[in-house]
């Protein structure tokens, strides 16, 4: 359980905002990534598997899963609906129909990208985890990164961003993705192949993520190690 601080000049007085989900990654990063962005104070509460298991049945979650955050006495669900939420609430969410359009099918495109890693959780032998494990990675993820690629190079003439000349959803859904799964210090040699093989993508990665600083905090190795949050010096 931990509490971040930050003055969010469009955060309405009084507030709680508090965001529950394991102690990982997970369906959570992109929305604790959102929140530090945009300067909210927030509870991050993160469950052990035998805490979920008692609490699960509680009737407090709806659809009985994870993440939810609770803000003004509302518990919302679904991590991309959160997401859009937090988005929408601060001014990180497109106006134009089309680029919302653009914004929510690269958010679920990113989902979809997380469907052949899904094996390696599942296994629970070690030769066949390993087996799926090293075919995600050389099989899956270099072509993801060059789907990447590509849709940055067609909004490129508008910014640095997936979609328009700002920040919206998809880049934040962007970058919890490639911390966790391409940039993460445990796996950034494994991926330099298909990195350097995406360039604007390698310089997208580099900008965003300064631009992130410590909101990338989260994706240090070990979940129950990192350091305590600092807010960013401007969002």
């Amino acid at each position: 359980r931990r509490v971040h601080g930050g003055n969010s000049k469009q955060m309405e007085s009084g507030s709680k905002v508090k965001l529950t989900y394991f102690d990982s990654y997970g369906r959570a990063e992109f929305i604790r990534i959102a929140l530090t962005y945009a300067r909210v104070p927030f509870e991050d509460v993160r469950l052990s598997w035998s805490d979920w298991s008692q609490q699960k049945s509680s009737g407090k979650f709806p659809f009985d899963q994870l993440p939810v955050l609770e803000i003004d006495g509302h518990v919302l669900a679904q991590s991309a609906s959160i997401l859009r939420y937090v988005c929408q609430r601060h001014n990180l969410y497109p106006t134009n129909l089309i680029d919302i359009h653009r914004t929510e099918s690269i958010v679920t495109l990113l989902d979809d990208f997380i469907i052949p890693f899904r094996p390696y959780w599942r296994e629970s032998e070690k030769e066949k985890q390993q087996k799926a494990y090293d075919d995600y990675f050389a099989q899956h993820l270099p072509g993801q990164l060059q789907r990447l690629e590509r849709l940055l190079k067609e909004n490129e003439a508008r910014g640095l961003f997936f979609v328009g000349k700002t920040w919206t959803p998809a880049d934040f859904a962007a970058l919890a993705f490639l911390s966790i799964f391409v940039f993460h210090p445990e796996r950034a040699a494994l991926n330099k192949a298909a990195t350097d093989a995406c360039p604007t993508l390698l310089k997208y990665w580099e900008t965003r993520s300064a631009d992130l600083g410590d909101c990338l905090l989260y994706t240090s190795p070990s979940p129950r190690d990192r350091q305590k949050s600092r807010m960013p010096s401007s969002a």
